[in-house]
């Protein structure tokens, strides 16, 4: 009689639980499927690479629920001293644990697939596009593997009980913080980075392999440390530790174990989220001064309330904080009066948090009702009025729409920003000051990267434009718009936004022109005076925007530890440069990337950029090259994103 096939079935005995849980959840999904969404709407490569994601996170939660007391039922039950009496090893009765566990694991994952494919049958058309099974196979084997790893990994954590969630959760904070770092090579051991869908079906599908070797030799390794583990018949230092771990002692180490890895964590984030990897003069004077003050001391938080506002600062900023409080009042009415917000919605205060960190490419952020920004060190108590002017712009922005503004934001991000920079240079800059958007935006202008009917869809835009253009774009366009109806035509505007009968679920130029429409404004008269002002602006730099051409090709080579990147220069390049402009680049792995994914670059003496290569392992990247002008710390012009493939360097 094999002893082996017997030990499967008295594993799948004791996993049978835990396979019905998985089989409810299975007709749960299924009905609510049924119920509540379009199953013939779902073709099956874009589901893969939709939930790809959730599919990886459920994988995991599925083998730290069964990894939990897999092996350590056997020993608190005292049925392994039983197990133990008969011809079997522990070995065999490990693997066999693995191995029901992972097809329990793997026989759901195929009936989500068969699912899948029911509903791409469901879903094709005469016109639908052959499915790329490699695409799909490719998915599935990742998906396998990291099963087996999840198990293999998680296995041997089931002796620490309760405790294994401690660790799970510690080892996770930690990825984090070192990616956040940006360690080295510290991507390759995160599973849940290892699926990285294209952007599109019919791009391929690259395997990591880099990645895969990695965490192939951690799960061998965690494979066998169980394995060890499980054969260990310590059993005098077994009770000794579950004793340490069940007595007062050990359950206080481990508190203040998890206390202490969540205040480094949070410390570590809280220095991360200052010391930005934006150009060190990207702000200056912004960023480094409040490293410094932070970390001397003067942390005490105090607060102050005047009639509009409620400010929460450190004890460290009292003298500047005292100074803005003063103006913060007059600041309120100005932009209200300018919004014409109305005058039951000036009740009660607004939090301004200037105690709460930002990175350095952020002067403020708005909520409802909140305000979080900073107050610059090396600038005058003007510059904080007009920073804080630009965030109640956002602020009654939202509240004079109901929020639908923002509900919008795809359409909406430029005018949002661009209406809050025309306050804060109509109250509270000089004339001159708008000289660096002016400048910015002639450049931008003539590398033609400014298209109103590009900006109303900011998501199709960020793929190809620099998506901070918005400040300077959205500024000039709603600048625009007084110059043909008046100081009170963002008012107008916001107003027909607000409307109860304004129509729903427009997009791009379509929900202007029914905003414009609601408002009595000319979409078409707008658009044609904001053309006229950036033909003016191009006429009026037109000298200096000669000495900067776009870059719109390069070569990316990998070179040891960091990806080189070369621009094609048009003539003249970097070196017919006017004293004192300099070159930056920004870099992306893929189009969908958030901003603050990217790794931004500063040119060397050769006029290249070089970044980190473990933030780039995918064959192919995107750059962005901008020029900061002479004298201009601030702005940035950038030019279209580029993608190349990242080659060997010869």
């Amino acid at each position: 009689m094999k002893v082996f096939p017997i030990l499967l079935w008295k594993e799948w005995l004791g996993l049978r639980p835990f396979a019905g849980f998985l089989m409810v959840f299975f007709v749960f999904g299924l009905v609510m499927s049924h119920a509540v969404e379009f199953i013939d709407e779902y073709p099956l490569v874009e589901s893969v690479l939709q939930y790809a994601g959730f599919s990886t996170f459920f994988g995991f939660l599925w083998c730290l629920i069964v990894s939990v007391g897999v092996l350590v039922r056997e020993k608190d039950g005292e049925t392994l001293t039983y197990l133990d009496g008969l011809p079997v090893s522990r070995s065999s009765v490990y693997v066999a644990k693995w191995v029901v566990a992972f097809f329990i694991i793997i026989g759901f994952s195929i009936l989500l697939f068969l699912e899948t494919w029911l509903y791409d049958l469901l879903s094709r058309t005469s016109v639908s596009e052959p499915t790329p099974w490699h695409q799909v196979w490719t998915y599935w084997a990742l998906d396998t593997f990291l099963i087996a790893f999840f198990l293999s990994v998680l296995f041997p954590l089931s002796f620490l009980r309760r405790w294994i969630f401690v660790t799970v959760g510690g080892y996770i904070w930690l990825s984090l913080f070192l990616k956040g770092a940006q360690v080295p090579y510290a991507a390759l051991f995160d599973p849940f980075q290892l699926i990285e869908t294209p952007q599109a079906p019919e791009d391929p599908w690259p395997i990591p392999w880099a990645h895969l070797a990695v965490l192939t030799a951690i799960a061998i390794l965690g494979w066998i440390c169980g394995l060890i583990l499980f054969n260990w018949r310590a059993h005098r230092f077994g009770k000794l530790w579950r004793g340490l771990v069940d007595s007062w002692v050990g359950k206080s180490v481990g508190c203040l174990g998890i206390l202490a890895i969540v205040i480094v964590v949070i410390g570590l984030g809280f220095l991360l989220s200052i010391v930005d990897e934006e150009p060190e003069d990207f702000h200056e004077g912004l960023a480094a001064s409040d490293v410094r003050d932070t970390l001397v001391g003067k942390n005490e938080i105090l607060t102050r309330q005047t009639r509009h506002h409620e400010f929460v600062y450190r004890l460290g900023d009292a003298k500047r904080v005292e100074r803005l409080a003063d103006q913060s009042d007059a600041a309120y009415r100005r932009v209200a009066e300018l919004m014409q917000l109305p005058a039951d919605q000036r009740e009660g205060r607004i939090v301004v948090d200037l105690s709460s960190p930002l990175a350095a490419h952020n002067a403020g952020q708005a909520y409802w009702q909140k305000i979080r920004m900073r107050i610059p060190r090396k600038a005058p108590t003007e510059e904080a009025v007009a920073i804080l002017g630009h965030e109640l712009a956002h602020v009654f922005a939202d509240q004079i729409t109901d929020s639908r503004l923002s509900e919008s934001f795809n359409e909406t991000r430029w005018f949002h920003e661009g209406m809050a920079s025309w306050v804060e240079y109509s109250l509270f800059r000089s004339a001159e000051a708008a000289l660096g958007f002016e400048r910015q935006l002639a450049l931008a202008s003539y590398w033609d990267e400014v298209d109103f009917s590009e900006m109303v869809n900011d998501v199709e835009a960020s793929e190809i434009r620099d998506p901070f253009l918005v400040y300077p774009a959205g500024w000039l366009w709603v600048d625009s718009a007084e110059d043909v109806y008046g100081e009170d035509v963002v008012a107008r505007l916001l107003r027909s936004i607000a409307r109860k009968d304004a129509a729903r679920k427009l997009t791009g130029l379509s929900y202007w022109r029914e905003a414009c429409l609601g408002a009595d404004l000319d979409l078409e008269r707008i658009r044609a005076r904001f053309r006229s002002r950036l033909q003016d602006l191009e006429k009026k730099h037109v000298r200096e925007s000669a000495n900067y051409h776009e870059v719109t090709d390069g070569v990316a080579l990998r070179k040891g530890a960091e990806v080189v990147i070369r621009p094609q220069w048009p003539n003249p390049g970097p070196s017919g440069w006017p004293a004192g402009a300099k070159g930056h680049c920004r870099v992306r792995s893929r189009v969908d990337d958030a901003p603050g994914q990217w790794r931004m670059a500063k040119m060397d003496e050769a006029g290249n950029f070089a970044v980190p290569a473990i933030s780039f392992l995918r064959p192919r990247l995107q750059f962005q090259v901008g020029i900061q002008f002479p004298g201009e710390p601030v702005s940035i012009t950038f030019g279209e994103w580029v993608e190349v493939s990242i080659a060997a360097d010869e």
